[in-house]
C-alpha cells in the first residue's frame, strides 16, 4: 500500500506541525504502508523570517528506508518579500496583502506560492499510483490540492486537522469584520473543500467536537500526537547536586490565551516569601526567542522575576528534550476554555518528570496527566507558590506510571491512523 502525504511543515523544520507527518513517514512501513511525503525545501528555522526565505532551486526526490521524500522549491510572495526587505514597516499594506492572498490562493493559481507542491504530487502520481492521499493542515490550501488529486486519480483522501480552520481561536475571537469574513467566506471555503474528503482526522476530542458543528455528516477520528520513543531510551539520569538551582522548563509555543500570569504571580510570591535568589530557582522558556511578542510578555511582566528567567532560540527537538530532562519541573500552561492537547505534553510524559498544569483545563490535559501519575494541577497564584514550595522542600513527589504511556507514543498513534486507512480502503 502506498500513501501520498501533503505536508508543508517537515524536518529540518523542527516545528510541532512538522513532527506529526514525520512520525507517519517514520513508522508507516511498520504497518505495511509506503509513505510518499511531498513538502517544501526547508533549512534550519530559528526566527519567523526563516520560514519565508527562498529555499531550494529544484524538485528533489529521495528514497529512504522509511519511504519517498519529495521536496519542492519555495519562493516568498509579495507580502513576505516586503517583510524580508523592510521588516515591520508598511504593516497596513502587508495586512491587506495577507488578507488578499489568504482569499485569492483558492481561486487564482499565481496567488498561491505553494502550488508547486500540487504539481510535484501530480507528477509523482502519474508515474507511481498511490492508494490514498493525506493532507495535513495547516496550510489548509493542501486540502484543495488533495481534493484535486483525489478527483483526478480517483483515490480517497484524508483531511488531517492539526488545529481548527474557521473554528481556530485566532479566527473566532477577532471580532468585527474578521468574524464576518470568517463566517461568510472562510467557513464556506472550509466546508466546500473538506466535504469531498473520505474521512477527517484530528489531534484531540475537543477539536472533533468543534468540527462536527460544521461537518456534521463527516466521519471524524482522533489521532493524537505523541512522543518518539527512541528519543527517550538512552537519556542520562540527572541527579540534582546540592546548591544547584531548581529548574522549571516550558517548551514550545506560548499562546496569548494561556494563563502564564497566574504562574508568574505564584513564582513571585514564592520568591518573596522564601527570599530565594536565581541560584535557588530558575525558569527556562525553550524556543521563546522565536516569538518576540510573547518573549516581551514574559520578560516585562515583573522586573523582580527577570533575573530568574531564561529563554532560548528555537532549537532541535533532541536538544529540547535534553533541557527538559535536566529540569526538575515541567510547566504546562493551559486555559479551561480551550480543551486542546498540546504536543509538548507527550514529551513531558515520556520523561516522567513532575508536570505543573496551570490552569486546570478540566479536560484532556488533566485526564492525561492524572493517568500518567505526573500531574500537579493549580488554578491560582497561591496554589502555584504552595506546590512549588512543596517541590523545593521534597514534601511533594509524583509517581509516574510508565506502563500507561505506550498509547501516547508516536508509533502507536501512527498504528491507529494506519488502521483507519486500511479500514477505509477495504470498505
Amino acid at each position: 500500500m502506498r500513501i501520498l502525504i501533503l505536508a508543508y511543515d517537515f524536518p529540518p523544520n523542527g516545528s510541532i506541525g512538522g513532527q506529526r507527518p514525520y512520525s507517519w513517514f517514520k513508522y508507516f512501513k511498520q504497518f505495511g504502508i509506503h509513505p510518499v511525503v511531498v513538502t517544501r525545501h526547508w533549512e534550519t528555522v530559528v526566527t519567523p523570517d526563516d520560514t519565508i526565505r527562498p529555499c531550494g532551486t529544484k524538485v528533489t526526490v529521495t528514497e529512504t528506508d522509511e519511504g519517498t521524500l519529495i521536496r519542492v522549491p519555495f519562493r516568498p510572495n509579495l507580502r513576505d518579500r516586503m517583510l524580508l526587505k523592510f521588516g515591520n514597516r508598511f504593516a497596513v499594506v502587508r495586512k491587506i496583502l495577507s488578507l488578499w492572498f489568504s482569499m485569492a490562493q483558492y481561486h487564482i493559481p499565481w496567488a498561491d506560492n505553494r502550488r508547486n507542491m500540487l504539481h510535484a504530487a501530480r507528477e509523482y502520481l502519474q508515474e507511481h499510483p498511490c492508494d490514498a492521499v493525506i493532507a495535513t493542515g495547516e496550510p489548509f490550501i493542501l486540502f484543495r490540492y488533495a481534493q484535486l488529486l483525489a478527483e483526478e486519480f480517483r483515490i480517497p483522501w484524508i483531511a488531517d486537522y492539526r488545529d481548527g480552520w474557521s473554528t481556530n481561536y485566532h479566527m473566532v475571537n477577532r471580532g468585527g469584520a474578521i468574524n464576518l469574513i470568517n463566517l461568510t467566506i472562510i467557513q464556506k471555503v472550509e466546508q466546500r473543500f473538506t466535504r469531498p474528503s473520505t474521512i477527517v482526522t484530528v489531534t484531540a476530542p475537543s477539536l472533533k467536537k468543534e468540527l462536527l458543528t460544521i461537518h456534521a455528516s463527516k466521519r471524524i477520528e482522533v489521532v493524537m500526537n505523541g512522543f518518539f520513543e527512541e528519543l527517550f531510551t538512552e537519556l542520562p539520569i540527572i541527579s540534582r547536586d546540592l546548591g544547584m538551582p531548581f529548574i522549571i522548563s516550558c517548551s514550545g509555543t506560548l499562546h496569548p490565551y494561556q494563563k502564564l500570569e497566574i504562574f508568574l504571580e505564584g513564582l513571585h510570591l514564592l520568591i518573596k516569601h522564601n527570599d530565594l535568589t536565581p541560584n535557588d530557582i530558575q525558569l527556562v522558556f525553550i524556543g521563546l526567542n522565536y516569538d518576540p511578542q510573547q518573549l516581551e510578555r514574559v520578560m516585562e511582566w515583573d522586573s523582580l522575576l527577570s533575573p530568574y528567567i531564561k529563554s532560548t532560540e528555537r532549537i532541535a527537538h533532541e536538544d529540547t528534550i535534553g533541557i527538559l530532562n535536566s529540569s526538575d519541573l515541567l510547566l504546562l500552561l493551559a486555559n479551561q476554555n480551550f480543551g486542546q492537547i498540546y504536543a509538548k505534553v507527550f514529551d513531558y510524559l515520556a520523561l516522567g518528570k513532575p508536570v505543573l498544569l496551570c490552569e486546570n483545563d478540566h479536560g484532556p490535559l488533566e485526564s492525561i496527566l492524572t493517568e500518567s501519575g505526573t500531574g500537579i494541577v493549580v488554578d491560582t497564584p497561591q496554589q502555584v507558590a504552595e506546590k512549588l514550595d512543596m517541590l523545593l522542600s521534597g514534601k511533594l513527589q509524583v509517581i509516574p506510571r510508565p506502563e500507561r504511556l505506550q498509547k501516547f507514543s508516536r508509533s502507536h498513534q501512527t498504528s491507529i491512523l494506519a488502521n483507519i486507512i486500511k479500514d477505509t480502503l477495504h470498505k
